[in-house]
């Protein structure tokens, strides 16, 4: 602190960290989590050296420091997931569990335990994805859209370890639970929780049990963004690149190889552009595609962006900076 300035209030630290959360979601609209992620985990760094200062007076009644603080430990673990930083991700998801617990923000738990889930079953462990699920849809009632997440990963958990019925079942169930319409007691951030998500995450869940086809039909008809931009969309069109790859339908996936080859250089997404090569690895040096798919499939390859060179779980500057700023 500056000699001769007022001591931080908790309600200003909260206006500048909501300010640092919203400048590092607009990043993301614009370039995707590659670029937000680090951003993300540099301004929640920051952030946290500063709460420190506040001490007491983080606690002051309607101050809102921690709660703040959460969210953007939040948005950080979850845009470092979608980044492939794993080890990053997994540190401020934690802080932020912590934070929302903390301070009494069951709406902040839940999405964190929601990417906890989701991070788990991408890393290859469904039990653990499943357990996360299944504590909070055990807990007290949820809004539905809220279930609804949990449903879908447990769907997905399911699937990841080849558990069918009980894939389908928990997909029906979260289908059944958007299908009420929202609620009063959804959260905010459960705005993007309707029947496109379900659709898309339907196909991902298809695709884990190896029912390619039926992940090519469901993938094809998930409505969404342009094919190759930011967003969840990029991913669920690099798994139906994948499924039509699996399903053998040659000329569906040359134009996609194709499409999403003009819009490469825009995926944000390291989840999204990692599952792209590997599909377009494959299919330019497998000799059954015909060859205008492996020469579209060799195009995007060749045209991906570069996911971050640390590998999926290398380092990410999360160290806070003392007395530092928040931008």
């Amino acid at each position: 602190m500056e000699p001769g300035r007022p001591p931080l209030t908790a309600e200003e630290f909260a206006r500048r960290v909501r300010a640092a959360t919203g400048a590092v979601l607009a990043l993301e609209a614009r370039a995707g989590a590659v670029a937000a992620g680090p951003e993300a985990a540099r301004r929640a760094g920051r952030a946290l050296a500063l709460r420190r200062h506040l001490g007491d007076r983080a606690a002051e009644p309607g101050g809102g420091a921690d709660a703040a603080l959460a969210e953007l430990a939040q948005v950080a673990g979850w845009l470092l997931f979608d980044a492939e930083r794993h080890r990053a991700a997994h540190r401020f998801s934690r802080l932020a569990l912590t934070l929302a617990r903390g301070c009494g923000e069951r709406s902040v738990e839940h999405l964190v335990l929601a990417t906890l889930s989701m991070q788990a079953a991408h890393l290859g462990r469904p039990d653990a994805a499943l357990r996360l699920a299944r504590d909070v849809l055990d807990g007290p009632r949820l809004p539905a859209r809220v279930a609804a997440v949990f449903r879908l990963r447990e769907a997905g958990a399911h699937a990841l370890a080849g558990r069918r019925p009980d894939a389908l079942r928990a997909l029906g169930r979260a289908g059944a639970l958007v299908a009420e319409g929202p609620g009063p007691r959804d959260p905010a951030w459960a705005w993007w929780v309707d029947e496109d998500e379900v659709a898309g995450h339907a196909g991902l869940v298809h695709a884990g049990l190896g029912a390619w086809g039926r992940a090519v039909d469901t993938l094809t008809a998930a409505p969404g963004a342009p094919a190759g931009t930011t967003g969840f969309r990029a991913l669920f069109d690099a798994q139906l690149l994948t499924a039509q790859l699996r399903a053998a339908a040659w000329h569906d996936a040359t134009e996609l190889a194709t499409r999403l080859s003009g819009h490469a250089h825009v995926i944000g997404s390291a989840r999204a552009t990692t599952l792209l090569e590997r599909a377009a690895r494959t299919a330019a040096a497998d000799p059954r595609p015909p060859g205008p798919l492996r020469d579209a499939a060799r195009h995007l390859w060749t045209t991906l962006p570069s996911p971050y060179d640390g590998g999926t779980s290398g380092p990410c500057h999360t160290g806070p900076a003392e007395g530092s700023p928040l931008t």
